[in-house]
């Protein structure tokens, strides 16, 4: 099993590499289908390195598919992360305004002129307490470690794929 997921992570840096690469030259204009390709592209080349490893090695061919699998579920696992740093989420452009003013916090007024008004923004804001994101007091927003924690990775994840900074 720990063949299957060294040989699979192994694989899966690779796409990764090219897929920031990629992205720094060039910016695709559908990022989704960008990853798709590229990701989707070291697949039959990671099938083919496993086949002959395994004739090599006398490993069963059980390996392959195992290899295939956790090299699937680790693309789809960080396409659907990698939705969250590059769209235009009003909960994660939030908590990133917030991180932008991690001493101060972000005062409620200024949050509710500089974002959607109404009810989408209070519900917005209640998700983002409860999952322990936000802490509100005293009229402004501010992070929690936990909030914290998440702004610096998206932030951190659009700045290693060249993405603008925001939410």
């Amino acid at each position: 099993m720990l063949c299957v997921a060294v040989i699979s992570l192994g694989f899966w840096c690779l796409a990764w590499t090219v897929h920031v690469i990629i992205w720094r030259v060039s910016l695709p204009a559908n990022q989704f289908l960008g990853l798709v390709r590229v990701f989707g592209a070291v697949l039959p080349v990671a099938v083919g390195i496993t086949w002959i490893f395994c004739d090599r090695m006398f490993l069963p061919r059980l390996l392959l598919v195992e290899t295939s699998a956790c090299y699937i579920f680790l693309t789809l696992s960080y396409i659907s992360f990698y939705s969250l740093i590059e769209g235009e989420s009003p909960s994660v452009s939030l908590v990133m305004e917030c991180h932008a003013r991690s001493c101060d916090g972000l005062p409620a007024a200024e949050v509710f002129s500089r974002f959607e008004t109404g009810e989408i923004l209070e519900i917005r804001l209640r998700e983002l307490e409860r999952d322990g994101l936000v802490r509100r007091s005293q009229g402004s927003c501010s992070l929690t470690f936990s909030g914290r924690f998440w702004a610096k990775l998206f932030a951190a994840g659009r700045r290693l794929t060249g993405l603008p900074c925001g939410g």
